[in-house]
Parts: structure tokens; C-alpha cells; sequence
């Protein structure tokens, strides 16, 4: 497994996001669904080196904030709360305070290398992401499914999935959903480096290294 998102274990967070810098992270272990923001996430922006990256965000108990984040380990940067009538003025703003001039590449398929898509599918406690190349297709990475008291599992499906143009970092915006009474649901966000060379299909420009 390339690098999970899990609580305190790992730099990569697949997180709610709220207004506060702390927020509750999806969790291998049965979680107490009232921890956990339950937010609607929409991509917006990277900056010039890919590092930092835009979110819009519309919290049931906050409202509506734009948040900077890390592309490397999606720590919060900064949180900006804004009313709906600002938002377009707000988002030009941040986008100027921070550099967020990169418009990010919407499609599976990686933008330098057409012949990697990425795909996302549940299997079990675990949304996998594949790396696709041809009719071959590899396990790249995993994240954790929250899981519930009771032990259900939500079921998680992607809602959006975006490249930054070099091809060399993935933004992957996924909603977990409880069915039954409680209705639990929300958007996370995972972010990371892709390595190319960590999808072996056993070609020689498997071994090509990534900066």
C-alpha cells in the first residue's frame, strides 16, 4: 500500500472539512458518526507548484468557507468564511493572496501520461484506487471506509477526481453515505504525490522515476 490515510499514523488525512483547523479524520475503527463535519466539498484551484490547493466548502453548521490545504500531507493552511454573496469576489481574492492561478485537469487519465487512468472502487473496508493502463489494471492505494458503532460500513463512491497539469499530484474528493435511519453523509478529501513507477505493469518505462 502506497500511503494510507489514517488518524496519527500517517501525513495523508482523509478528512471532513469544517471551519476549524481540527477536524475529525475518517477512521479504520468504528467511529461515533457525530464527530465528523458534514460538509459538501468542490475543487477549485492549485497553486503554481502544486503544493497548496483550493476547496470550497459548505458546512451544515459553519456555512460556506474556502480552504487552503497541503497537497503533500492536507493540512489546513488557512480557512477563509465567506457569505454566498461575496463568493465570487472571495475566491478571486484567495486565489491572488495565495497563487492558486493553476486550474487543475479534470479526467482520469494522467495529463503527461495518457495511458495511466486512475480509478476508484469499494472493496469491503477499503476505496481502492487502481492505476489502469491498457486492459491491465493495479491496486495503488487504499482508504479507509468509516465504519460506524454498530460496525456498518458507508458506502463511498467519488464525486471528484483532479490532476494538477504536470501530472504529478491527484486530489481525489469522495463521499461516504450510512444508509438506514441516521442517513450519515459527507465529503472527504484525500490528496498525493503520484508515482508513476509505483504501478508496475512489467513495461521498461515502468522503471522511470518521478520528481
Amino acid at each position: 500500500m502506497f500511503r494510507p490515510a489514517l488518524l496519527a499514523l500517517a501525513t495523508l488525512l482523509a478528512v471532513p472539512l469544517g471551519f476549524a483547523p481540527s477536524v475529525a479524520a475518517a477512521r479504520t475503527a468504528k467511529s461515533d458518526l457525530m464527530d465528523i463535519r458534514k460538509v459538501q466539498l468542490e475543487f477549485l484551484a492549485f497553486n503554481e507548484d502544486s503544493d497548496e490547493y483550493l476547496v470550497k466548502v459548505i458546512d451544515e453548521n459553519v456555512g460556506t468557507v474556502l480552504q487552503v490545504r497541503s497537497t503533500k500531507d492536507n493540512e489546513l493552511v488557512k480557512a477563509y468564511p465567506y457569505m454566498l454573496d461575496d463568493e465570487d469576489k472571495t475566491i478571486r481574492r484567495v486565489r491572488k493572496k495565495h497563487n492558486l492561478s493553476q486550474d487543475p485537469v479534470e479526467d482520469p487519465a494522467n495529463p503527461k501520461k495518457k495511458a495511466l487512468t486512475l480509478l476508484l472502487g469499494q472493496k469491503d473496508d477499503k476505496l481502492i484506487i487502481y492505476v489502469m493502463k491498457g486492459d491491465r489494471i493495479q491496486k495503488y492505494d487504499d482508504i479507509p471506509v468509516l465504519k460506524d458503532n454498530d460496525g456498518n460500513l458507508a458506502k463511498a463512491t467519488m464525486k471528484q477526481l483532479v490532476w494538477d497539469q504536470r501530472g504529478k499530484n491527484v486530489v481525489i474528493i469522495y463521499h461516504q453515505k450510512f444508509p438506514g435511519e441516521h442517513g450519515f453523509q459527507s465529503d472527504f478529501v484525500y490528496s498525493f504525490k503520484f508515482k508513476s513507477y509505483k504501478a508496475k505493469f512489467g513495461d521498461a518505462d515502468d522503471s522511470d522515476s518521478d520528481d
